[in-house]
């Protein structure tokens, strides 16, 4: 990661202490601010000090001789240029460099982040400004993870290894009026990037298990205006029901072409079998797990 992003990171370590000390973290008055990485600037203008608190800064090991051989050939180097905290665990974060410029980049295609040693996560972009070389991703800060640990730290003039945009999930499935987005919070970048593409003729729904009702909507409706449900998540899976009527009710008051069903494999293999239940075929149907119960990493 460098000397310089260490050096950030050790003296963001140093400010965070000092803010959780002196409660700084209650402070909710301000739904969305521009920081440089660090944790007392967010507080100063009122804002909640995120989770990322009590999270270990990422790892400053170098990378082994393999990943560092993958980066060389087939990574793209990016510069962070903005972090915006939008709420207590969802992070704007904004990457530009030289090498970002020209690419072809099509909404809901992933890029792969080295967060640090051999580490990499994957993000869904929502844009990608191929004359400015820059790209933005919303990240979902949750866990112990070295992705939870990355988007966190990171700080304005940090760089990272980027490898992509590559083919994850795209609208191929033919002209659609409606469609329809089903996930979570590791959702919300997918469904603004496809959202932003879609033409006048055109309309996106979508349907969030959320841990928070009010910190999703609040974060949603700073970045979007498209409609969207959200359902609280409760623990053992008591949720799933509601998840199944609210999928029943849109189904059968909209009428969706066609279906993207992203985020816990639990949860999608539920929605997936209700919709099989309405008779939909699997032809208008994408699916596309970010994470499940147990394991780590899922591309």
């Amino acid at each position: 990661m460098g000397v310089g992003n260490a050096e950030l990171i050790r003296g963001e370590m140093t400010r965070v202490a000092s803010a959780v000390d002196h409660g700084r973290n209650a402070a909710t008055t301000t739904p969305l601010a521009e920081v440089s990485g660090s944790a007392e600037a967010a507080a100063r203008t009122g804002l909640v000090v995120p989770a990322f608190a009590v999270l270990d800064a990422p790892s400053l090991s170098k990378p082994g001789p393999l990943t560092r051989l993958l980066e060389k050939w087939f990574f793209r180097e990016a510069t962070v240029t903005k972090v915006q905290v939008m709420s207590q665990h969802f992070r704007l974060i904004t990457l530009a460099g030289e090498d970002l410029r020209g690419v072809a980049w099509v909404p809901g295609q992933k890029v792969q982040i080295n967060v640090g040693g051999d580490a990499v996560r994957t993000f869904t972009p929502i844009s990608w400004d191929p004359i400015a070389g820059e790209t933005r991703i919303l990240v979902y800060v949750h866990g112990q993870g070295p992705g939870a640990a990355w988007a966190a730290w990171t700080q304005v003039g940090m760089t990272c290894a980027v490898f992509g945009p590559r083919r994850s999930l795209t609208l191929d499935m033919g002209a659609a009026g409606l469609t329809f987005v089903f996930g979570d919070e590791t959702s919300f970048g997918l469904a603004l990037a496809f959202g932003a593409s879609l033409s006048a003729s055109e309309a996106i729904a979508s349907l969030f298990e959320v841990s928070s009702v009010e910190e999703a909507e609040r974060v949603w409706r700073a970045l979007s205006t498209d409609p969207v449900t959200f359902v609280p998540r409760t623990v053992g899976g008591g949720h799933l029901d509601t998840l199944e009527r609210r999928t029943l009710e849109i189904v059968d008051d909209w009428e969706p072409d066609r279906f993207v069903l992203t985020g816990d494999a639990a949860s999608i293999q539920r929605v997936r079998r209700t919709l099989r239940g309405r008779e939909i075929v699997s032809a208008r149907i994408r699916a596309k797990a970010y994470w499940a119960a147990g394991k780590t990493g899922l591309d």
